[in-house]
């Protein structure tokens, strides 16, 4: 920080008004009351320069809206509280970039605030990767992306060179199955820091089947013994919780135990308020028919869950699915069958969160073929074919763009979908659904028109513009599109048009 370096001019009329606010002695309230008058920034800036009451610099601070100022402010040598609150009001992020790359001391809640504000993909991925950066803000930037944008994160793991700042990025990703695509495939020599990132990555799958699959693919040596231990760990640890849950139901009657699982359920002397401590136990039974029936007289939604991902036998799993209401305990289960498609087919048939929906087709694509009937919001939609579209929808894009049947969805597809297919599709069905339709009694256009003329106007392609503007046939659409439109064939379609209706 520098000290005082910003020269403030002070008009007269606030002399003594900041004679006032600078005196400690005087009352506060006053004081407060008199920077409320105060329209100058300049003035409000240098008291909360100078100001060594908190409170007054705070009040100061709230009123000035100039960027550059507070800026400024926070190049200034005044009390760290006072330019923690100007970080927050700055809107401009190439000046809070700027305030990152200069700093030369700082406290941590600084660096929090100035990357909490930059709330902006790229700009925290800018810090991320830029090596000019310190070490700390690169960490706590990583940290702000894994709360706002996580998807970013497998990229940023891809380009980073940094030991530990690559061992941060993988503590903050869940997905598995990404994490396996960075083991090595072949049997090359790995350095000791190699071989530490390969121990962090596989001591964070704890996929059972994603772990086999390594096991029996890998040609990696270091990697299969490695998993090997995993595996061999977990194993370890289920046999302790077994044993913990055998200690736990010492005093459970032997004799129950030796009844079948049925009469077990029929006894009057079995204590009910202590089923769910009983259900657990019978969870763990060697016998899959025992463990069945235990899942059909469960409704404890955490106990199902950890059914589904653990037993071995397949019946009983997707039995405890089907008992399974709870969507978001659902939706874990999704995520963690990596490698079971027909588990994850009957999870989606149960989930009805379109929302999630496409937040799945964005991570995974190639699940459009499962999950486009069950799509039916208009918006959704839209935004999927517009901003993240895949060419894996194609085969079902005709059936999806069947389901809008709002003509500004079509509009806004046709006019702004940088694939040509569906801006085709779009101004074709706007022509068949909307060719005989009127916005209301007052127009002399069809809605059609009228979107054919938006997209004229509005539209971000050429090809699909010159296609709109032949299609209207209204001299008042077409007048405004000789007067507005941006393009010369435009211009000239909608002149030609004007003079010659026939042609």
């Amino acid at each position: 920080m520098v000290e005082n370096s910003y020269i403030i001019d002070v008009p007269k009329k606030y002399e003594e008004v900041l004679r006032i606010i600078l005196n400690e002695e005087n009352d506060i309230e006053s004081r407060m009351d008199l920077i409320e008058d105060i329209t100058s920034k300049e003035v409000l800036f240098k008291l909360a320069r100078d100001s060594q009451n908190m409170t007054i610099s705070k009040k100061c601070v709230e009123k000035i809206n100039d960027d550059d100022l507070l800026y400024k402010l926070m190049l200034e040598d005044v009390d760290y509280e006072t330019i923690e609150y100007a970080a927050r009001k700055i809107k401009n992020k190439g000046l809070l970039l700027n305030i990152l790359k200069n700093m030369e001391d700082y406290e941590f809640t600084l660096i929090q605030i100035i990357l909490e504000n930059l709330d902006d993909c790229n700009l925290l991925l800018d810090v991320i990767l830029n090596e000019d950066y310190d070490s700390s803000f690169r960490i706590i930037a990583m940290e702000e992306l894994s709360k706002k944008y996580p998807f970013m994160l497998p990229n940023v793991l891809l380009n980073i060179e940094d030991g530990f700042l690559k061992s941060k990025c993988r503590e903050y990703i869940t997905d598995e199955y990404f994490l396996y695509t960075q083991l090595p495939d072949d049997d090359v020599f790995l350095t000791e820091s190699e071989e530490d990132f390969i121990d962090l990555i596989i001591n964070s799958i704890d996929n059972k089947q994603l772990l086999n699959y390594i096991l029996d693919n890998s040609n990696n040596e270091y990697v299969k013994n490695t998993v090997k231990k995993r595996m061999d760990e977990n194993k370890d640890s289920n046999k302790k919780f077994i044993l913990a849950n055998i200690f736990s139901n010492e005093n459970h009657n032997q004799e129950h135990m030796n009844m079948t699982y049925n009469d077990y359920f029929e006894d009057e002397t079995l204590d009910l308020n202590d089923m769910d401590k009983n259900i657990r136990y019978l969870l763990l039974n060697p016998n899959p028919s025992i463990r069945m029936n235990a899942i059909k007289n469960t409704q404890n939604q955490e106990l199902l869950k950890q059914v589904v991902l653990n037993d071995p036998d397949r019946k009983n799993r997707l039995l405890a699915l089907d008992r399974i209401l709870d969507e978001e305990i659902i939706k874990e289960i999704y995520d963690k069958s990596e490698y079971d498609d027909n588990l994850r087919e009957n999870c989606l048939k149960k989930i009805n969160d379109e929302q999630y929906f496409k937040n799945l087709l964005i991570r995974t694509p190639h699940c459009i073929e499962m999950l486009w009937d069950k799509l039916n919001d208009e918006t959704i939609i839209r935004d999927l074919l517009l901003n993240n579209w895949n060419n894996l929808f194609y085969p079902f894009l005709d059936k999806l763009m069947d389901k809008i049947n709002n003509p500004d969805n079509h509009t806004k597809l046709a006019s702004f979908a940088d694939n040509w297919k569906v801006r085709r599709i779009a101004i074709i069905q706007i022509e068949k659904k909307f060719d005989k339709k009127y916005a209301n009694i007052y127009t002399s256009h069809t809605i059609s028109e009228w979107g054919c003329y938006k997209i004229c106007l509005e539209g971000k392609y050429l090809d699909v513009k010159i296609r709109a503007v032949n299609k209207i046939n209204d001299n008042d659409l077409l007048y405004f599109l000789f007067l507005l439109g941006s393009e010369y064939i435009i211009r000239n379609t909608a002149y030609r048009k004007l003079i010659r209706p026939d042609d």
